[in-house]
């Protein structure tokens, strides 16, 4: 039933045959990007899947509003509140992403959504995306994709059901003259439901605002929003299936996937400490729900510390 939300195949087997001791293999789709971070760049270097059916978003009035009526201005201080505000007076191009609904452990889904930087180190290890994402503070990161896009992201607000982050960005590369510039604000809602098996599925949905410094680019971007809106939609969907693999993998190869995250580099020692603890828990849960008795003890990185807890 899932099978149209996973990321593309060569992703999977990459993360299948590195946890079981191969040779990871590049995905035929290489930018299999984080959609956050495509959309800054307006993905309009990533190539898509022609042939795999991706679901459809978005771009109607009425989610505008509706995305507009959701954000958490009240939440925001004068500063972030104008900064947002701007970004919505002055939309370049608006895009509703697919809605999306993922077998995934909660716990997991949240880690990657507060530690994006882990899930980039796992796809530069995978061959399958080489963009770099650095936390710079507890909310802001650098990201750059080593072809052309740079960019600094910012989570502004969340909480268990809705995150909102900030994003400016440029490009400087081949397909422009000149250097662009943009800003772009990330409204990302998720609900949790828990079936009587006791797997949960999240269902999650992000509305994308992009605000474009220029005016001809502009015009272009409007002109080529369907294509724009097709590539973020695929990246979008590609991502979150590589989530919900992730979750299904530490379920059944917990070892594995310990073993994968002793070897993230780019990343703070302590979230990937975290990171395992998140990844034992997600197995030890599988195991209870099917009744079965631990056979193997988790791989730990030199210098790990038993009982650490999530900060």
């Amino acid at each position: 039933m899932l099978s149209c939300l996973r990321a593309g195949d060569g992703a999977v087997r990459s993360l299948s045959d590195d946890l079981n001791g191969g040779t990871p293999t590049p995905s035929r789709v290489r930018r299999v990007a984080w959609s956050l971070l495509a959309v800054v760049a307006l993905t309009l270097s990533a190539p898509v899947n022609a042939a795999q059916p991706v679901p459809q978003g978005t771009s109607s009035s009425s989610a505008r509003r509706a995305a507009i009526k959701n954000l958490p201005l009240d939440r925001l201080d004068e500063s972030d509140r104008q900064r947002v505000i701007d970004v919505l007076k002055h939309t370049s191009v608006y895009r509703r992403l697919p809605n999306q609904v993922m077998r995934c452990d909660p716990e997991l889904f949240q880690f990657m959504i507060e530690n994006p930087e882990v899930l980039a180190n796992i796809w530069q290890l995978l061959g399958i995306e080489d963009i770099v994402l650095e936390r710079t503070s507890p909310t802001t990161f650098r990201a750059d994709d080593g072809e052309g896009t740079r960019g600094d992201v910012e989570v502004l607000y969340r909480n268990h059901d809705t995150c909102l982050v900030y994003a400016g960005g440029s490009y400087d590369g081949p397909l422009f003259s000149q250097p662009i510039t943009g800003n772009s604000v990330l409204l990302m809602r998720t609900a949790y439901s828990r079936e009587p098996d006791g797997h949960y599925y999240i269902t999650t949905r992000l509305d994308v605002f992009v605000q474009l410094h220029h005016v001809g680019l502009d015009f272009l971007a409007k002109t080529f929003q369907p294509l724009v809106s097709r590539v973020a939609d695929y990246n979008f969907v590609a991502t979150c299936g590589f989530i919900e693999t992730l979750s299904q993998t530490a379920e059944i190869n917990g070892a594995g996937l310990a073993r994968l995250a002793t070897r993230l580099e780019t990343v703070d020692p302590q979230v990937r400490d975290q990171f395992i603890l998140v990844t034992e828990r997600v197995a030890q849960r599988a195991r209870q729900r099917n009744g079965v008795a631990r056979v193997e003890p988790p791989v730990r990185r030199a210098g790990y510390q038993q009982g650490r807890r999530e900060r």
